[in-house]
């Protein structure tokens, strides 16, 4: 098995599109993380716990339809919207 056989461009580029969007979305959460600190100065990690639960309502949603672009795109709009309702509820629990 030569080297030809098991990397080719596409894959390359493909792997380096994963790692550049990975590594976004962990620029995303450690900067809001950073602001926070920075303001505040308390360490805050409460907004860590709403990307879970994106991440995972996302999942479920995507995964209701079998992996199809129907659910990747559902679960893009309606992700958000299950964080801002749960964070809108939080907060009204919590500071009311």
């Amino acid at each position: 098995m030569d080297i030809g056989q098991v990397f080719t461009f596409s894959a390359l580029g493909s792997q380096f599109l994963v790692g550049l969007s990975r590594a976004m979305i962990l620029f995303i959460v450690c900067s809001g993380m950073s602001f926070v600190l920075g303001v505040l100065r308390v360490p805050n990690v409460a907004h860590g716990s709403l990307y879970m639960i994106g991440a995972f309502s996302a999942f479920s949603i995507a995964s209701l339809f079998g992996g199809s672009s129907t659910g990747f795109w559902l679960a893009l709009i309606f992700a958000p919207l299950v964080v801002a309702l749960v964070s809108l509820i939080a907060e009204r629990a919590l500071f009311c």
